[in-house]
């Protein structure tokens, strides 16, 4: 083995674990959306079924019940399309101190910039520094995923009360007519 081998090794091992730890974060990032999806899906049945049995019930309990679910699950379907669509650049505040993103492993709009021709891009991709711009995008994708998180945490919050509420509505309703 070679000493030029030897310093090989580790940044492949870098670069290979950074790439693991990117599609991981990827997969956190989509399961995030496709939990958020379902629940949406969840909160509007809810709603109806809601919607649907109100007219039954005429005590104020469930009543007040029945308005209090119906805006919980809205507020929290509501919340959760944060989770889907986020308002804001999340990692506008990433430190990157002296390093410059060559954006290399993403490329923001390839077809709007003259600058992304072939031979551009590949002479970017040999002149990276593959620990650093790997590192960058995983800084990136953490951030939507923690952004992500915050807004699912707040939808599940909503949707659990929603849910509670639901059913105080049922009881109520049966019980006090």
């Amino acid at each position: 083995m070679k000493a030029d081998d030897h310093e090989a090794t580790p940044n492949t091992q870098t670069v290979t674990c950074l790439l693991h730890a990117i599609a991981d974060t990827q997969a956190t990032i989509r399961s995030y959306d496709t939990k958020a999806q379902i629940s949406g899906v969840f909160l509007t049945l809810l709603v109806g079924v809601i919607n649907l049995h109100a007219p039954k019930y005429t005590s104020a309990t469930a009543s007040f019940s029945s308005w209090l679910a119906t805006l919980l699950a809205l507020i929290g379907a509501g919340v959760l399309g944060f989770v889907l669509f986020p308002r804001k650049n999340p990692w506008k505040d990433v430190q990157l101190g002296d390093y410059a993103p060559k954006l290399a492993y993403y490329i923001p709009n390839p077809e709007a910039q003259p600058e992304n021709s072939l031979a551009a891009v590949t002479e970017r991709a040999r002149s990276t520094d593959w620990g650093q711009e790997l590192s960058y995008e995983l800084l990136k994708l953490s951030c939507i995923r923690n952004v992500k998180h915050g807004w699912f945490r707040i939808g599940s919050i909503a949707g659990g009360v929603s849910v509670l509420t639901a059913i105080i509505f049922v009881i109520a309703g049966r019980y006090c007519g």
